[in-house]
């Protein structure tokens, strides 16, 4: 009985867990994008006075705040394959083990009759992309909506989430939003040392285990 309450102890304190408070303004609901830094790619644009945090129903669910983006190349020929934009990002800091990264994506297009592309969607871990929404045609006055998430194993230390929206040079009178909402880090177990947390609630628990059963075979 008493190895089996630790070996719960030690599943409870090296399950997966969200971490809570690590990605600063993750649903963007100070209003602003407080905690990114905002970037360009060589020749994109994330659109004049964009991104900035505006109302949208990302999820379907009702309108909240969102990182708004107008993104596209500022010169170029029409309809060819070249990517540009930009997007946001910021440092975390994780455990190490398995991390998967997740957000809310939305796409409209308010020009009623144009069939325009959406742009493309990337997620990035230290520069790596470990998650895509590739680009796809949208109809005036449709609205796509999605979750991209990406999973990666990380070593404990700080590391950088990036978002990046682009896509192919076109009319810039007709250039859709992309909406991103609900950014959040989800740990996976510990491939390393546990974190003080971790090690203190083992510690605690097979403390607690050991007096009790101190106290029902006195010495």
């Amino acid at each position: 009985m008493y190895f089996k309450m630790v070996a719960v102890c030690l599943a409870i304190a090296l399950a997966p867990v969200m971490y809570a408070g690590i990605i600063t303004n993750g649903d963007f609901q100070t209003g602003n994008l407080t905690g990114w830094t905002i970037y360009q790619t060589p020749t994109g644009s994330n659109g004049t006075g964009y991104p900035i945090a505006t109302q949208f129903d990302v999820t379907g669910g009702g309108s909240t705040y969102a990182a708004t983006f107008n993104v596209g190349m500022v010169s170029g020929t029409t309809g060819k394959a070249d990517y540009e934009g930009g997007g946001i990002y910021q440092s975390v800091s994780l455990a190490a083990g398995s991390v998967t990264i997740s957000f809310d994506w939305a796409e409209n297009n308010i020009y009623t009759g144009l069939n325009v592309s959406a742009g493309r969607l990337e997620l990035l871990l230290d520069g790596a992309v470990i998650g895509t929404q590739a680009d796809q045609q949208i109809q005036g006055g449709q609205i796509l909506r999605g979750n991209l998430s990406g999973t990666s194993s990380v070593l404990a230390g700080s590391h950088e989430i990036r978002i990046q929206v682009t896509r192919n040079y076109g009319n810039p009178g007709t250039t859709p939003f992309e909406y991103i909402d609900n950014v959040t880090a989800t740990g996976g177990t510990s491939t390393g040392t546990p974190e003080p947390g971790s090690s203190l609630l083992i510690l605690a628990g097979m403390g607690f285990l050991l007096a009790r059963r101190r106290l029902k075979n006195p010495v």
